[in-house]
């Protein structure tokens, strides 16, 4: 089924969850946050948020940072 991920549209697998995109990517759950249609889906609920045919994800990565000095 088509897809947006990250504003690119890809192919994935019918019944696809979060957390198997996760797995199927190779991402690292604990530096980001999905996305799903413009609600942020919260880590427990990965195994739950089934992706349908047209969806839009964004996966968000963390970033850190430190003081500049001027």
């Amino acid at each position: 089924m088509n897809i947006k991920l990250n504003g690119k549209e890809i192919i994935i697998k019918t019944g696809a969850t979060i957390e198997s995109l996760v797995r199927d990517r190779k991402i690292k759950p604990d530096t980001v946050v999905f996305e799903l249609n413009r609600k942020i889906i919260e880590p427990e609920k990965w195994s739950q948020a089934r992706i349908m045919e047209n969806d839009e994800i964004e996966i968000l990565t963390f970033m850190g940072g430190g003081a500049c000095e001027r």
